[in-house]
C-alpha cells in the first residue's frame, strides 16, 4: 500500500489542527465519499452589545474564515445545518442578560444570511443562554493575579441566585475583584458560538458570495432587516446594522401643563457622556382674543421666554437607556411677557428664573422612543411689570392705559413639568 497520500493527509489535519487551535476555531474536512465539511468558531461581543464588531478581538479573523469555508464548498440541500450559540456573561439582571443572549442570535444570524444568501437553504438552528459564575469559577480559580480569589469562590460557592452574586463580588474588598473580573474574566463569556455542517456528495464548488458587508477601508454599515430585534426591546438594542453612542441621542420636547393652555413651547436636551445632559427650551404663546368690540372682553397671552438647564442622570447608565431614570439638575432662563385678561393685565421686559430641579424619565414603547417625564423645579424668580388696563378707542383699536408699576418675586416653585419627549438618534455604521 502506498503510504505517501496517507502521510500527505496526516501533514495537512495536523497543519489545519494547528492554526485551528491558534484561532480558536476548528475546520475540518474528511477526505472519502460522501464526505462532511464543517467549520465551528466564536464571535466576541462588548458588554451590552447585541452587534458583531468587526474590529473587536478575533472577529475579523473568524469572518475571513467562513468566507474561505464558504467559498471553498458547496452549500447543496437542508440536510446541511448552521447552528448558532449565544451567551451573555452574569453581570446584572438575569432577565435582562438573557434578553442580550437572544439578540445577538437574531442579529448573528440576520448578518450571516446577509453575507451568505445561500445560507437560506440550510436547517438553521439557534439557542440562547446566560452563563452562570459556576461556569465562571474554573477561569477563577486558575487566575492567580485575581485579587482575593479565595473570597471570590466562597461568595459563588454559596448558591446564591446570579444577581445576588453580583451584588456581594461588587461590595467585596471596595469592589476591586469586580473590576478585575469584569475587564479578564467576563468578556470571555460575551460570545456566539457558530457551527456550519455541509454534507459534501460531489467535488467542491465555489458559491458566488455577496460582496462584503463590512468594507475595511470605508467601514460602510452592513445593510440587514433593522426589524429583527423589534420583539427583543433590551435597554442597550438598537437598530440593526447601526452602533449609537450617547452623543448621539438628543430628544425633542413639549410640556404638556403649557399645552393644555395654549404655551407653546419645545425643547431639546443632548447628553453629555453618560451621566449629564444639556436642556434649552422656549416658550412662545402670542395670542390676543377680542372681536373688535368695545364691549368684548380682551384676553391676551403674549411670551417669549427661554431656559437652559444641566441635568445629572443617577443609577447605572450601562442598563438604562440614555436620559432615562433619575435626575437632578440646575436652571436659568428669562424673557418677556404681557398676560391681559378681561382688559387688565401685566406687562414686562425682564423677567429672571434660576433654581434647582428633580425628575424622572421613562419609556412609554418598546423602541425607546417615546418616553414621558416628570419634573419639578424650586428657586427664585423676579420681575419688574407694568399693571394697566386696556381701553377700547372710538377708532376700534384697544389702547392700553397705564395703572402702576412694581416688582414680584418668589422663592418656591418656579417649575413644572410633564413633558411628552420624542427620541431622535443619529446612526453612524457598524464599528
Amino acid at each position: 500500500m502506498n503510504k505517501t497520500p496517507i502521510m500527505v493527509q496526516y501533514l495537512t489535519i495536523c497543519v489545519i489542527v494547528f492554526f485551528s487551535i491558534k484561532s480558536n476555531c476548528t475546520y475540518a474536512q474528511e477526505t472519502s465519499y460522501g464526505v462532511t465539511n464543517f467549520y465551528s468558531s466564536y464571535f466576541h461581543f462588548w458588554k451590552d452589545d447585541p452587534y458583531i464588531n468587526e474590529l473587536y478581538m478575533s472577529n475579523s479573523e473568524v469572518l475571513d474564515q467562513i468566507d474561505d469555508f464558504l467559498t471553498s464548498h458547496k452549500i447543496l440541500s437542508n440536510r446541511d445545518t448552521l447552528t448558532i450559540i449565544a451567551s451573555s456573561s452574569p453581570d446584572g439582571l438575569h432577565d435582562y442578560n438573557l434578553k442580550l443572549a437572544h439578540s445577538r442570535v437574531l442579529y448573528l444570524k440576520q448578518l450571516l444570511l446577509s453575507r451568505y444568501p445561500a445560507l437560506e437553504r440550510v436547517i438553521i438552528e439557534t439557542d440562547a443562554d446566560v452563563v452562570d459564575w459556576s461556569k465562571c469559577k474554573e477561569l477563577i480559580k486558575n487566575d492567580l493575579k485575581l485579587p482575593f480569589r479565595s473570597e471570590v469562590i466562597e461568595i459563588i460557592d454559596q448558591n446564591k441566585s446570579i444577581e445576588s452574586i453580583g451584588i456581594d463580588l461588587k461590595q467585596l474588598k471596595n469592589g476591586e475583584s469586580w473590576q478585575y473580573i469584569k475587564k479578564h474574566i467576563l468578556l470571555k463569556f460575551r460570545n456566539a458560538y457558530v457551527y456550519i455542517r455541509l454534507s459534501v456528495k460531489e467535488p467542491s464548488l465555489n458559491i458566488s458570495l455577496q460582496h462584503k458587508t463590512f468594507n475595511k477601508l470605508t467601514n460602510e454599515p452592513l445593510q440587514i432587516d433593522r426589524n429583527i430585534l423589534r420583539d427583543y426591546p433590551l435597554d442597550i438594542v438598537k437598530s440593526c446594522g447601526t452602533k449609537y453612542s450617547n452623543n448621539n441621542h438628543f430628544a425633542l420636547k413639549t410640556n404638556l401643563l403649557f399645552d393644555v393652555i395654549s404655551l407653546v413651547n419645545l425643547e431639546l436636551e443632548v447628553p453629555i457622556g453618560n451621566r449629564f445632559s444639556i436642556l434649552g427650551g422656549v416658550v412662545f404663546p402670542w395670542w390676543t382674543f377680542d372681536n373688535g368690540q368695545a364691549d368684548s372682553k380682551r384676553h391676551r397671552i403674549q411670551l417669549l421666554n427661554a431656559n437652559l438647564e444641566g441635568r445629572y442622570w443617577f443609577g447605572d447608565r450601562t442598563k438604562k437607556l440614555t436620559m432615562t431614570g433619575w435626575f437632578a439638575g440646575l436652571y436659568i432662563g428669562g424673557g418677556l411677557y404681557d398676560f391681559e385678561y378681561n382688559a387688565a393685565g401685566y406687562q414686562s421686559e425682564s423677567l429672571l428664573i434660576g433654581g434647582v430641579s428633580g425628575g424622572y424619565s421613562h419609556s412609554i414603547n418598546k423602541e425607546g422612543s417615546l418616553r414621558m417625564e416628570y419634573s419639578l423645579g424650586i428657586g427664585y424668580m423676579v420681575t419688574d411689570y407694568i399693571y394697566y388696563q386696556s381701553h377700547f378707542a372710538p377708532t376700534g383699536e384697544w389702547h392700553p392705559m397705564y395703572q402702576e408699576s412694581g416688582r414680584y418675586s418668589l422663592f418656591g416653585p418656579t417649575q413644572a413639568k410633564i413633558s411628552l419627549v420624542w427620541m431622535l438618534n443619529k446612526r453612524e455604521g457598524v464599528r
